[in-house]
């Protein structure tokens, strides 16, 4: 790492500057569309550069629109698709060898900037601190994966919320009247399913695979995506589904992934109080139980993919989710061959703040 020759915060700041140029030159050939939202208590602006890539950067934030956005500083997105208007992103000034696993790219933590990128479209996005300012550039919105039509504008997002003492986390989020848990855990726990069946029973839904944590005396969890997404092979334990899969051809490379911004929209929240985090663990051969877990065990199943996902997350975002993990008790969801039934009833008695229901000691 020492011996990559990084780019100097005057280079960053040229290059920052290059971009915007480029998204205004998009612009000057195809229509904007201006979309207001409230992300986790935050107002964002998105400025969308071509109809060819609306749909990508805001059918998924649509449950956040608003007409009276909050209080405070107001985060810029700038986002174009390379291949229908024509535009591509100016050529990095960093080396190839600063691109990191988790999608960063090291860049001088003192300028201010924060970048991403993956190789899947390609996807760049990028982040000016100072100027509350980001840019998505999408090089062909064709090429798009369905993970990243569920979730746009990641990465800028939790840069942007970090900041604003709000935590980014990789888990999903059910709830009732305004009160809410948190799924915690490692892919193919079991989170998405026991949301989705949540939803399907009627519960309020905060979203299946990210949601935001804003730390505090009474933390609060926020809805951050009306998607959601599971394995093919899951569907026909959900049947009020059915019409609703968005990516029906593409069960090869993608889960199936779904919007709920149209038949469940009144079940979509924003935000809730957060009561308790569970932990799923998938046990078909048992009935569903709950049995008390430990902060310790909370805090991992937290911190352990929502740290190995998102780019530059590290010791503060570590920190966070400990001050949640010893706020609010923790149980370990047992999930069964009766998790229809059974899963929603005990989240919401959890929701609702019945520590003892149904739990196993």
């Amino acid at each position: 790492m020492s011996n990559l020759e990084l780019p100097s915060s005057t280079d960053l700041r040229a290059y920052f500057a290059e971009a915007m140029d480029a998204f205004f030159r998009a612009a000057a050939r195809t229509p904007v569309v201006t979309r207001d939202l409230a992300v986790a208590g935050t107002a964002v602006r998105l400025h969308v550069a071509g109809a060819a890539m609306l749909p990508a950067a805001t059918r998924a934030l649509s449950h956040l629109e608003t007409t009276t956005p909050p209080d405070g500083p107001r985060l810029d997105v700038y986002a174009w698709d390379g291949a229908s208007a024509g535009v591509a992103m100016p050529r990095p000034t960093w080396p190839i060898d600063a691109y990191r696993e988790r999608g960063e790219i090291q860049t001088i933590d003192d300028a201010g900037f924060r970048a991403a990128a993956t190789a899947a479209g390609p996807i760049l996005e990028l982040w000016d601190r100072e100027t509350h300012r980001a840019m998505v550039w999408v090089r062909d919105d064709a090429a798009l994966r369905w993970y990243d039509r569920s979730a746009p504008c990641l990465r800028i997002f939790s840069w942007w919320l970090s900041d604003r003492g709000r935590q980014m986390v990789h888990g999903a989020a059910v709830g009732i009247d305004g009160r809410a848990v948190l799924l915690a855990g490692r892919g193919g726990s079991g989170k998405s399913n026991a949301a989705m069946g949540s939803l399907g029973a009627g519960l309020d839904y905060l979203g299946d695979d990210y949601a935001v944590i804003e730390p505090g005396d009474e933390p609060t969890v926020h809805g951050l995506y009306n998607t959601g997404k599971v394995h093919a092979r899951d569907l026909p334990r959900l049947p009020f589904l059915d019409g609703l899969v968005a990516n029906a051809s593409r069960f090869d490379t993608d889960k199936a992934m779904f919007f709920f911004d149209d038949r469940f929209r009144s079940q979509v929240r924003a935000k809730a109080a957060l009561r308790a985090v569970v932990l799923p663990e998938l046990d078909l051969r048992q009935p569903t139980r709950l049995r008390r877990a430990s902060p310790g065990a909370a805090l991992r199943a937290l911190s352990m993919t929502t740290i190995g996902q998102l780019p530059h997350a590290g010791g503060e975002v570590f920190r966070r989710l400990a001050t949640v993990a010893r706020q609010r008790p923790a149980f370990h969801l047992h999930v069964g061959h009766d998790a229809v039934v059974r899963v929603p009833l005990l989240l919401r008695r959890l929701a609702a703040g019945d520590m003892d229901a149904g739990v196993d000691d």
